[in-house]
């Protein structure tokens, strides 16, 4: 094992949040690409419909058939990979009552889920300060109920202020939001439904923005738009108001939005809901009825119920335009629900995306588990005579990217973060290395379930707080996480 260390211990950890729609989107390259959908197929009383083949779909991009080259039906997944949920409960995008309200309809559709959900679910809130980390992945609905007993709900300042800065602080905090999930499920196998509970993203349709600001905010959520599919995540939006705000302002103007330019100089606000993004995924809209839990729990049989597509585009431009899809099946009366397009070439990425040093501050700061690359347990040792903590975190082999190297070899680049937060959550000591790690090409190393231990040791400050490791594949940029919630049981 070659190890490197390329950043000193105690380096700037950066909080990640929006301040306003600044990212610039990497320039656009020629070649052939993968586009991955997950398309769920309903009848006409939308129920999912089952045993579908590939040769019952076609897929056209801007009006020309792809050759469909991978096809998974549901359930197909690995079991160590299953598809994934994550439950969004958005305390920032609408009032009070309403979101006493959603709890009250959380409580009973986990009590009446029967105690296990369809997919292993990541719980978090989403408040004036970002992503709360509610609970991680699990499908013990009971555990999921409790974490929401002991969260507690508070009015974010950002709702008493509803002009121009308010809407614009909920946006950002919301795309932020968005990008972290994205993030955090980056380059896992399976498909992640996120579920996010809110009337809608925060509209702009009402914000005084120039057109240069409109254009740079557009091209903030096609970049966003590129990182969900990249993540393969679709979105569903349930709004809790209930029948009440049917005729809202908010979901008249989504019912009649229109999508998103075809080319980024057409910008035009008047009609356009970030609900759009939903949409555009492949997700639904729920609103106007009072029954939240059964429109959850439709969410989650719909999620449990998607195929998975994959085609290399024949589009070949190297511009940033609109690239429309259409899912067709070959039975009557059914619709399909799929993602409509992308922007650019889906192996795209935004700037900061490129930047080794920005993921690992991002997923360390990240209250969120990265699940990228399978870590399979971690061991924490402390020794106090040398004043360090060392640490092995154990992967799964299959999930890291090898290449061949000299004399028959395997060998992957791997990039090892941990920081060391005080009980106020503030870094108290940090510390990462590059580490490239060889194995022989017949070991099995490459293959699920072999075991990758990779170390990394962190000078002691106190003994106490928690720990949060990370490790990214340079070859990839997948990155997986694991964190110790409390370092006095070690010592």
């Amino acid at each position: 094992m070659n190890q490197k260390t390329y950043m000193a211990a105690g380096f700037w950890l950066a909080a990640f949040m929006l301040a306003g729609p600044a990212f610039a989107q990497a320039p656009p390259q020629a070649g052939k690409a993968t586009v991955v959908l997950n398309v769920t197929v309903v009848d006409k009383k939308n129920a999912p419909v089952p045993n579908l083949k590939q040769s019952d779909f076609t897929v056209l991009e801007n009006k020309t058939a792809q050759p469909i080259d991978g096809f998974s039906a549901p359930g197909s997944a690995l079991p160590e990979a299953p598809a994934r949920a994550v439950l969004v409960l958005d305390e920032l995008s609408t009032s009070f009552d309403t979101i006493s309200f959603a709890r009250t309809k959380l409580h009973k559709f986990f009590k009446d889920s029967g105690g296990t959900l369809l997919e292993p679910t990541l719980f978090v809130a989403v408040t004036q300060d970002g992503l709360v980390l509610l609970h991680d992945y699990t499908r013990d609905a009971n555990a999921l109920d409790t974490a929401l007993s002991h969260h507690t709900t508070l009015v974010a300042y950002q709702l008493r202020n509803n002009g121009s800065i308010g809407r614009v602080d909920r946006m950002n905090i919301a795309l932020a939001c968005l990008q972290q999930i994205a993030s955090s499920v980056r380059s896992y196998p399976a498909n992640t439904t996120v579920i996010w509970i809110a009337p809608g993203f925060s509209t702009i349709g009402q914000m005084n923005f120039d057109h240069g600001m409109q254009v740079s905010t557009y091209a903030l959520i096609q970049q966003i738009a590129n990182q969900l599919m990249q993540a393969h995540i679709t979105i569903d939006s349930i709004d809790p108001r209930g029948a009440s705000a049917t005729r809202s302002y908010g979901n008249l103007w989504y019912a009649h939005f229109s999508p998103l330019p075809s080319q980024i100089n057409q910008a035009t606000f008047a009609p356009l809901d970030l609900r759009a993004l939903v949409v555009q995924s492949g997700g639904n809209v729920f609103y106007g009825r009072d029954d939240l839990d059964m429109e959850l729990a439709w969410a989650y049989q719909w999620a449990s119920a998607s195929y998975t597509l994959r085609y290399a585009t024949t589009n070949t431009a190297a511009n940033d335009a609109l690239r429309a899809i259409q899912v067709n099946v070959d039975r009557p009366g059914v619709t399909a629900y799929a993602r409509q397009g992308y922007y650019g070439l889906p192996n795209q990425e935004p700037a900061f995306v490129q930047k080794t040093q920005a993921q690992l501050q991002i997923a360390l700061s990240s209250s969120l588990p990265y699940i990228g690359l399978a870590v399979l347990s971690n061991s924490v040792q402390m020794d106090p005579k040398t004043k360090t903590t060392h640490i092995t975190l154990n992967l799964d082999g299959g999930s890291v990217a090898w290449q061949s190297a000299t004399g028959g070899a395997l060998v992957c680049h791997l990039d090892v973060a941990a920081a060391q937060f005080s009980s106020s959550g503030k870094v108290v000591q940090a510390t990462s290395v590059v580490q490239a790690l060889q194995a022989k090409a017949d070991s099995g190393v490459n293959l699920r379930g072999h075991t990758l231990p990779v170390a990394l040791d962190l000078p002691i400050k106190e003994n106490k707080g928690r720990l949060r490791i990370v490790v990214r594949d340079e070859a990839t940029g997948a990155i997986g996480s694991a964190d110790v919630g409390d370092l006095r049981h070690l010592q």
